[in-house]
């Protein structure tokens, strides 16, 4: 008898991430199968059945759980977490930000994938897709993770502290903000170089000052300090 062919990818993991992964897969009509620890079967006992394995678990347990699996010689094990890089796995990592709504298929597909292995030439890992990838090497990962946490998640934090000082010191709702968050991040997307406006773009110095006056006793005083000091550095 012939050896049972190789479904391709086996999507371990039950989190936002695997959600997401195979949600676009099944748009795609990409035959997988998931594993995560409340299956009835191991994962030792399966794994050799597929082909591509994708570790979309937490980042500090990717390396020691795919240590305990015997790599067959046509087999690639990958993972997407952007933070970081081990020899045995190929890094894969979506450039998005992941939420609890699925995407349509066509956003996914604009979505690209950010690749980093120690192997000679590039493997295919996703043929079917329609991805754009980019190779980053390894010793980048940590300074491109962190730039991305910084766009991604403190430009977030700075939007929940304008909601919140709208609705608990100003008075005004939210939602008063959202053509201004709208049209920043349009403006930023279409023309990176010239979106950025206030009194830092003008060197409007006296503004500054009543800024900083106002905040005080504000926790945020010592950031919105740090961006006016920093503001030059940026190759505008």
């Amino acid at each position: 008898m012939g050896q049972v062919p190789r479904t391709e990818y086996l999507i371990i993991g039950r989190g936002r991430l695997a959600r997401h992964i195979a949600h676009y897969m099944n748009l795609c009509a990409i035959p997988f199968h998931r594993w995560d620890r409340s299956a009835e079967h191991s994962l030792e006992s399966i794994s050799n059945r597929y082909q591509k394995l994708l570790f979309l678990i937490s980042d500090d347990a990717i390396e020691g759980l795919a240590s305990r699996l015997q790599k067959g010689k046509d087999q690639l094990f990958i993972h997407m977490s952007g933070a970081i890089h081990a020899d045995s796995l190929i890094s894969c990592h979506p450039l998005c930000t992941f939420g609890a709504e699925l995407y349509s298929k066509e956003f996914y597909e604009s979505i690209p994938f950010i690749v980093s292995h120690n192997f000679s030439e590039s493997p295919q890992l996703f043929p079917q897709l329609k991805n754009p990838q980019y190779f980053l090497p390894a010793h980048n990962k940590a300074k491109y993770h962190a730039v991305c946490s910084m766009a991604a998640n403190f430009s977030q934090m700075m939007w929940i502290k304008l909601f919140n000082t709208f609705e608990r010191d100003l008075g005004l709702p939210k939602e008063a903000a959202h053509a201004l968050l709208t049209k920043t991040f349009e403006n930023l997307v279409q023309k990176p170089n010239t979106a950025l406006t206030g009194p830092m773009a003008r060197g409007d110095i006296e503004v500054i000052k009543k800024h900083i006056q106002s905040l005080e006793n504000d926790a945020f005083l010592p950031i919105y300090k740090s961006f006016a000091e920093n503001y030059s550095s940026l190759d505008l």
